[in-house]
């Protein structure tokens, strides 16, 4: 469900202000496969969570899976 999606998205980007990237990359990942599944691979909350998992990845020092 989108709400569903919502708040798991929500949890990633908390995961993330504690500075606990891998978790936060882990269920970012989650959700953009989620999302595309039930919104759409082109939705705007599909690339948004999508964005936010390449700022994970850049925050793990992963700079180059970021791109």
């Amino acid at each position: 469900h989108p709400d569903t999606l919502a708040t798991r998205y929500e949890v990633a980007y908390t995961l993330g202000r504690l500075g606990r990237w891998a978790e936060a990359l882990a269920t970012y990942q989650d959700v953009a496969r989620a999302r595309a599944d039930v919104l759409g691979a082109d939705h705007p909350d599909t690339f948004a969570a999508r964005y936010e998992a390449g700022i994970s990845l850049g925050r793990l020092g992963r700079d180059t899976e970021a791109l």
